[in-house]
């Protein structure tokens, strides 16, 4: 939206948005110059608002703001932990709001990128500025890599579930052999067979070697989620065909079509159970990707 001639009531809609779409990664409102101190507390409500933000990346330059109109802004970022990177250039902030953004990069260690150019303050703030960031990088590395590093075993864990009930599932399971490497697909089956480490009644932490292959793809690869998840698409649809044609020439037969309809409807529903917990799967880990790589 840069560039978009915003004004405060357009930010009230934007607002609005962000508190009910936390799919939203970054956000670029640059270029509005119409856009006054109102219009950025409607912006900062919105992302407070917001049960789960995703939001990391603002623009916000040459909006020429100005130190008492970003006001809203600052202490926003007091409570907003989102946040990883904040663009400002360009707003003609002076030593007194450049001093009050310090303040909150200090004790907001999750901000590790601002970009404040063109601005009317003192080169020294600026230093302190960049060195504060740099300070936050290191703390949010220690903190957030090793976090989100579980966070993807675990998903990746669960996806290596969902393929096996997947290869076990009489429907698909011929197919399965076609999309997985059998020696990928025997890992599989031996760490989620009784006994192995992703078995669902299994207890405790994975090894380190376990947790290696998991990173590495020995158990499965990205292309065997989407293999799968096109297979059982098919499947639906070749079954809504075969369902809709044996109903046409079981018209005169209602309860044996009735127990048909039911048998089909159930077969059906865990076919899309099965599809939607990978596509969610597939979700999150393209979501933790890009975190990662931000």
């Amino acid at each position: 939206m840069t560039g978009c001639k915003i004004k405060d009531s357009g930010m009230s809609c934007i607002g609005l948005g962000l508190s009910e779409n936390s799919a939203i990664v970054k956000l670029s409102l640059s270029e509005n110059e119409s856009i006054t101190k109102d219009g950025l507390t409607f912006l900062a409500k919105g992302m407070l608002d917001a049960e789960e933000s995703r939001l990391i990346e603002l623009e916000l330059a040459k909006n020429n703001f100005g130190s008492k109109a970003i006001q809203p802004l600052i202490r926003l970022l007091g409570f907003n932990h989102k946040i990883r990177s904040l663009n400002l250039k360009g707003n003609a902030i002076t030593d007194e709001g450049a001093a009050e953004l310090l303040g909150s990069i200090m004790s907001n260690e999750y901000i590790t990128k601002v970009n404040l150019e063109l601005n009317p303050f003192r080169h020294a703030i600026v230093k302190d500025i960049e060195a504060q960031c740099r300070a936050n990088v290191m703390k949010v590395n220690g903190q957030e890599v090793p976090s989100m590093t579980a966070q993807i075993l675990d998903v990746k864990k669960k996806t290596a579930q969902a393929l096996f009930d997947c290869a076990m599932d009489p429907l698909i399971r011929d197919k399965i052999s076609t999309f997985i490497p059998s020696d990928r697909l025997e890992r599989l089956k031996q760490v989620n067979s009784r006994g192995g480490a992703f078995h669902k009644r299994a207890e405790g932490n994975m090894t380190k070697l376990e947790k290696a292959r998991l990173l590495n793809g020995k158990f499965f690869r990205s292309y065997d989620v989407v293999a799968v998840t096109d297979e059982i698409s098919s499947r639906l649809r070749t079954m809504k065909v075969e369902r809709q044609e044996t109903y046409e020439g079981l018209d005169d037969k209602e309860t044996l079509k009735e127990a048909m309809m039911n048998e089909d409807n159930a077969k059906l529903h865990e076919l899309l159970r099965e599809r939607e917990k990978l596509m969610d799967i597939k979700r999150e880990l393209e979501f933790e990707l890009l975190m990662m790589e931000e």
